[in-house]
């Protein structure tokens, strides 16, 4: 049993309840995840810090997915008041790509997938502060297609706008909507720029419909 497992499951557990009461959290889906474990890529739209947090706790408890890493951007990672949440909960710190090679700045992610663990990305690049939704950037599909694996595309609605003040009085209100596994097109390369920005386009289709129906 690794130690970020043992983080996970037993750790993480009293916290995901707590979590799970003070966003009045609600998951819709959750039967796609079941029978799902790694490698896979979990992603998932992104509109504030908690979002990575939350993910974690609308899996059940006896989810296979388990242990996750999920990339967050290392000047939030270090953030003193999340660090060690973002830790136990799988992250991984990574900086944004330099002159677009991707392969430089997803070496450590593409190696967890490699372990036939789970990686969880945010399309988008960041936080989109707003109701709209980003551009999906070509990391995702990057990841996805060099390493061959499925992607598990995830909503979050309702952490808009969220602090923590409002996050301990309970008036945040999440629902996450987990889809249906899927496949980029083998007819699409990792090595050829609009290739992966019609992948990370797609991805960003699939959790916009989840979100959509949410």
């Amino acid at each position: 049993m690794s130690i970020d497992y043992f983080l996970q499951r037993i750790i993480c557990f009293p916290l995901v309840k707590f979590i799970r009461a003070l966003t009045h959290l609600r998951v819709i889906g959750q039967e796609n995840s079941k029978g799902v474990n790694g490698p896979v890529i979990i992603a998932a739209n992104h509109k504030d810090y908690i979002d990575g947090i939350v993910l974690v706790a609308a899996l059940p408890f006896n989810t296979k997915l388990l242990p996750i890493r999920s990339l967050i951007w290392h000047k939030i990672y270090y953030l003193p008041i999340l660090h060690f949440l973002l830790k136990i909960t799988g992250g991984m710190p990574i900086a944004k790509s330099k002159d677009g090679n991707l392969e430089e700045v997803l070496i450590a992610p593409l190696k967890v997938l490699k372990k036939n663990a789970v990686v969880v990305i945010f399309p988008e690049g960041g936080m989109i502060k707003k109701q709209e939704f980003g551009e999906g950037k070509r990391g995702v599909s990057y990841l996805a297609l060099r390493a061959n694996v499925s992607i598990l595309p995830i909503s979050i609605k309702g952490t808009l706008g969220a602090s923590f003040k409002n996050l301990f009085l309970g008036r945040n209100n999440v629902i996450i909507s987990i889809g249906k596994p899927f496949y980029l097109p083998q007819s699409l390369r990792y090595d050829n720029k609009d290739d992966l920005a019609k992948g990370s386009c797609l991805v960003m289709e699939k959790i916009k419909e989840l979100y959509d129906k949410s």
